[in-house]
């Protein structure tokens, strides 16, 4: 009887892991829709000299006048900002992997801060356990206000495209380099 046992036993077995394995796969396909479909336009594309690409994702936010940024907090509260990049990237001193990460920044007056976090649920709130680095970014003022959150690349050099954020009256960006 132990003989019938053991195969019949090892075929179970078997067949749930391909069944976990099928169900894993499923719901992670559903995150990566969940979280792509809701952020698909507009986005801000930047191609290095060699043809590698980086970009950003973004949701349009209207400027309200009447609101101002949260001074030394994290803006977007939640993550509506995904930067995705096929190839290593530098930003300052910091070494961002390849992959998808979302972004927040921290305004200040006159200096803000860009965060480069790892969670990529759309909507969900910033948590700081999940930043990759944080990195200085300049500032100034706008000529002409922006009617709503614009972000935009622009190439500077073969490997250099410098992240730019315009909100408001208030513009400010960050050197990202292809190695």
């Amino acid at each position: 009887m132990s003989k019938v046992v053991v195969p019949f036993t090892a075929v179970v077995l078997f067949a749930v892991s391909i069944w976990a394995q099928d169900k894993t796969k499923d719901r992670v396909e559903q995150i990566e829709t969940s979280t792509m479909e809701p952020v698909a336009a507009p986005a801000a594309v930047c191609s290095f000299v060699d043809g590698n690409q980086m970009s950003v994702r973004y949701q349009r936010r209207p400027v309200v006048h009447s609101e101002e940024l949260p001074n030394g907090r994290p803006w977007p509260v939640r993550g509506s900002l995904f930067l995705f990049t096929p190839v290593a990237l530098t930003v300052g001193n910091f070494s961002i992997p390849v992959g998808a990460f979302s972004l927040f920044v921290f305004p200040g007056h006159d200096k803000w801060t860009l965060i480069v976090n790892k969670n990529l649920i759309e909507g969900a709130t910033y948590d700081e356990t999940q930043d990759l680095l944080r990195i200085p970014m300049n500032v100034g003022e706008l000529g002409q206000p922006a009617p709503e959150l614009t972000v935009s690349f622009a190439h500077v050099a073969p490997k250099q495209c410098n992240l730019r954020l315009y909100y408001g009256k208030t513009g400010s960006w960050a050197e990202f380099r292809e190695p």
